[in-house]
């Protein structure tokens, strides 16, 4: 309404963004009913909360006004950033002080030493770099999680979710499984991409479906949030995706002046929309 009818907008935090013309009288003139709904229900910008605006005046001076969280946060949805509940991004690091040795930094998480849920061939390196997807235990564990979030247990500080969906997204690192179960579903060579390509497609999105099936049965209308990322970056070719898998695609729009890039990601955009899952974009 502010906006709208009143001519007010906001460019940055606080009142120094705040733009608006002064009037002695106010009228408004008949309005009719507004209803709407955005094109894209999460909207998310990464929130950087600086404790001050700093900039130079029109005279030069140096300008430095305290910023609060709550400034920030209200320009945040004047500039309709937010929407649907959204976290995706990468969550199996919460299962290490749960399952792996209990942390100094939080032993208040640790449930009991699970081996078997990590990935195996990897005793060099003091803990191993990813988890073991084809483990039927950690595929429990992850749908047991699941359903004690949406049940509303606090599950804060062991896994990563938000609104209807649990997260699940590997570590950074293509440093995958090597026992026999993963290995076979990995591909050699990928067939599609080139540094974002589907060489482990089909061996990560059937864990993400076993975990996603294991949650409809016990929840219907939740699911399972995740990214198209790096080597799994293609919808899968063995199955089909669950419907109640959410998939954050990741491209790089910032990269477009080299076209192969430009290519790649427009054709990602086109083979996930044919898949009928929920979309979202991370874009770097």
């Amino acid at each position: 309404f502010m906006e709208r009818c009143m001519d007010v907008r906001w460019y940055l935090p606080t009142k120094l963004g705040t733009t608006f013309q002064t009037r002695q009288t106010l009228g408004v003139a008949k309005i009719s009913d507004v209803r709407r709904s955005p094109y894209m229900t999460y909207r998310y910008v990464f929130k950087n909360y600086p404790e001050s605006l700093v900039g130079d005046s029109v005279k030069s001076a140096r300008v430095d006004i305290p910023l609060s969280k709550r400034d920030f946060d209200l320009w945040y949805f004047r500039s309709r950033i937010g929407g649907r509940p959204h976290d995706s991004n990468h969550s199996f690091y919460y299962m290490y002080n749960r399952f792996w040795k209990k942390s100094k930094n939080r032993p208040d998480l640790f449930e009991a030493e699970k081996p078997e849920y990590f990935a195996k061939g990897f005793d060099n390196l003091g803990r191993p770099p990813q988890l073991c997807l084809t483990d039927p235990g950690l595929i429990k564990q992850c749908v047991k999680d699941a359903q004690d979030y949406f049940d509303g247990k606090d599950m804060k500080g062991k896994i990563r979710a938000a609104g209807d969906y649990l997260c699940l997204v590997p570590n950074d690192a293509a440093a995958w499984c090597h026992c026999e179960n993963c290995q076979k579903e990995i591909l050699p060579k990928a067939t599609r991409g080139s540094y974002f390509n589907d060489s482990s497609s089909d061996y990560f999105f059937s864990f993400i479906n076993k975990v996603a099936r294991g949650i409809n049965k016990t929840h219907p209308g939740k699911g399972v949030c995740t990214l198209a990322y790096a080597n799994y970056c293609y919808p899968p070719t063995k199955e089909k995706l669950e419907p109640n898998v959410d998939i954050m695609l990741c491209i790089s729009p910032r990269n477009w002046y080299n076209p192969k890039t430009k290519a790649e990601d427009i054709e990602r955009l086109k083979v996930w929309s044919k898949t009928g899952n929920p979309l979202s974009l991370w874009m770097y």
